[in-house]
């Protein structure tokens, strides 16, 4: 009658198991595990100011409009949704309402969002809040552990 699978598996088992208590195999070191490899630093304020800019401002004006965002976010106009996240955004961080965001808008707005006032902006720092719309811009890592998960 012939083994089954699961025999054969736990056989071999067995013996990789036995050469690794081998005493002839004791001079040689034990495998390495490996490491999970380090999550990313999360980007300083001054990081995602210059990347909120170089991925919106269109024109190279260095001042951001609610259009030019919206054609970078919805090119094909579809999702009316958006186009009212970034105006809403745009209002809130426009302090000089020319309806422009320049970079000391943009830095304000970003500085304010550092919770923990570390100088950097994390997932925690926009984990609350209305303030999280400026996640919209997609500098923020999307692979780091929220809090408390």
């Amino acid at each position: 009658m012939p083994r089954p699978m699961t025999t054969k598996f736990l056989d071999a088992a067995r013996a990789l198991k036995a050469a690794d208590h081998n005493p002839t195999n004791s001079d040689k070191a034990p495998p390495e595990k490996s490491q999970a490899s380090p999550l990313p630093t999360p980007p300083t304020l001054d990081q995602v100011v210059d990347k909120i800019l170089v991925r919106f401002d269109q024109n190279a004006d260095q001042k951001l409009s609610a259009q030019e965002m919206t054609t970078v976010l919805d090119p094909k106009g579809r999702f009316e949704l958006i186009n009212k996240m970034v105006s809403n955004l745009v209002a809130k961080v426009d302090t000089n309402k020319d309806t422009f965001v320049d970079e000391p808008e943009w830095t304000a707005a970003v500085t304010a969002l550092d919770k923990n006032a570390d100088g950097l902006l994390s997932r925690p720092d926009l984990h609350h809040g209305p303030d999280a719309l400026i996640a919209l811009v997609g500098v923020i890592p999307h692979h780091e552990i929220p809090p408390g998960g």
